[in-house]
């Protein structure tokens, strides 16, 4: 019961965030069948960028742009992997990310962070894939998927509580269908709020 609210407490706290940024308001949908998010350790260091822009799978983008996509928003429409900085919301490929800030502002404690991940073709939402390489440290790489699927007027979107154990520049890959993005996140001990 206790780990129900919490998780829904979060969930809500997450869909505020994402609110206020996007400036727009919730139509309430979500599917409770979905899985709940899985963050673990990967196995192998042997991930290469590069390769994963390259031969990841694309599609034409749909007839009809999702709103987040209609906006002007920090980032590049090609797969690059694309500096966060101080920006909230950022654009890398097929893949418009936000709530970075708040992320930042939140870590170490995943709990009061999360990440959310928009992707291009959203009648084709099934799973998200991010991989999270730590520069310099690929033994620090962990994998995270989740098929929860909140909306709002701005689109379709996986939540997500993503747990960055290490301070330094994350790389963050996200995947879903053929939808392709890179972040680049610093997180650090010692930052300004």
């Amino acid at each position: 019961m206790h780990s129900a609210r919490a998780l829904l407490f979060s969930f809500c706290l997450m869909f505020f965030a994402l609110l206020v940024a996007c400036d727009v308001s919730d139509t309430g949908e979500k599917n409770p069948d979905r899985d709940k998010n899985r963050d673990t350790p990967a196995k192998s260091s042997g991930f290469s960028v590069e390769e994963s822009a390259r031969n990841h799978p694309s599609s034409p983008p749909p007839d009809e742009l999702p709103a987040l996509f209609k906006r002007d928003i920090v980032g590049v429409a090609d797969r690059e992997c694309v500096e966060v900085g101080n920006d909230d919301i950022v654009r890398s490929g097929q893949f418009v990310a936000g709530n970075f800030r708040p992320f930042v502002r939140a870590w170490p404690n995943p709990e009061r962070g999360k990440i959310w991940w928009a992707p291009l073709h959203q009648s084709e939402m099934d799973v998200v894939k991010i991989q999270a390489i730590l520069s310099g440290k690929p033994d620090a790489t962990r994998t995270f998927s989740s098929s929860m699927i909140g909306s709002n007027s701005s689109g379709s979107f996986y939540p997500s509580v993503i747990e960055l154990p290490n301070e330094g520049v994350w790389r963050l890959v996200a995947t879903s269908g053929p939808d392709w993005g890179c972040f680049d996140l610093a997180l650090t001990a010692n930052r300004d709020s």
